[in-house]
């Protein structure tokens, strides 16, 4: 059986990719929705996958389908805020701090559900406000310019949101029906393609900028990583 910790390393891997791709697409010149809405089909897509390989398939509960429809809000409001994290501060600080974010999880799971951190997790919480510290930007003094303005709101934004979310991974496998992890992903997904769907139009009747096929498949890429950094998540999670 592999090890906690190489399923959470491997999701962090994969929500870096999700920031290396979305930065790749940044200069983006239709509807900034149409990534998304690649990326949502393409999420859909492999959770359906996974519950076809199931040889019993349960239906899901209420609090599963609420907990799948406030994460694919919260995932829609995530890849927005990535996004202008990504523009304003680059990748690589993003994807930093997205995944700082797992901070609320761990609060989460200490507030509601009465886990005691190991020594491992207290020294990764650690190094998180550590973190925090010493990324932001330098003081300085009257008259003096910086190489580099870090926009450190939408970078704290990012920081919540996505911890948000990942916190309804960690409260979904709380309810102990992880194994119905396709089901729940499936929803999560779901409802946000319907809602990035809403925003699409929205956007479309405001700039008229439609659907362009390049950014369509760039969304199809960031799928992948992006359902597997959700997946990866759940799977230490149970393993913890």
């Amino acid at each position: 059986m592999l090890p906690a910790e190489l399923f959470l390393l491997l999701s962090i891997v994969s929500s870096a990719a999700v920031s290396l791709i979305l930065k790749f697409f940044s200069d983006q010149q239709g509807n900034r929705y149409g990534l998304f809405l690649g990326n949502y089909i393409t999420c859909v897509c492999i959770a359906l996958a996974g519950i076809f390989r199931q040889k019993n398939i349960t239906p899901p509960g209420g609090e599963v389908f609420l907990l799948g429809l406030i994460s694919g809000a919260l995932f829609v409001a995530g890849l927005i805020c990535m996004q202008t994290g990504i523009r304003l501060n680059g990748a690589a600080l993003t994807a930093a701090f997205a995944k700082l974010g797992l901070i609320i999880p761990l609060t989460v799971s200490i507030l509601l559900f009465g886990e005691r951190p190991r020594a491992f997790q207290l020294a990764g919480l650690l190094l998180v406000f550590l973190a925090i510290f010493i990324i932001q930007p330098p003081h300085r003094e009257h008259g003096q310019k910086s190489s580099r303005t870090i926009f450190l709101l939408p970078l704290i934004a990012v920081l919540c949101v996505c911890g948000s979310g990942d916190a309804m991974i960690k409260i979904f496998e709380h309810t102990g029906q992880a194994d119905n992890g396709s089901m729940f992903f499936l929803i999560l997904f779901g409802s946000a393609g319907i809602f990035t769907l809403i925003f699409f139009f929205w956007e479309y009747r405001k700039t008229g900028q439609g659907l362009r096929l390049p950014e369509f498949l760039g969304g199809v890429i960031v799928g992948i990583p992006n359902y597997f950094a959700s997946a990866l998540l759940l799977k230490a999670l149970t393993k913890f």
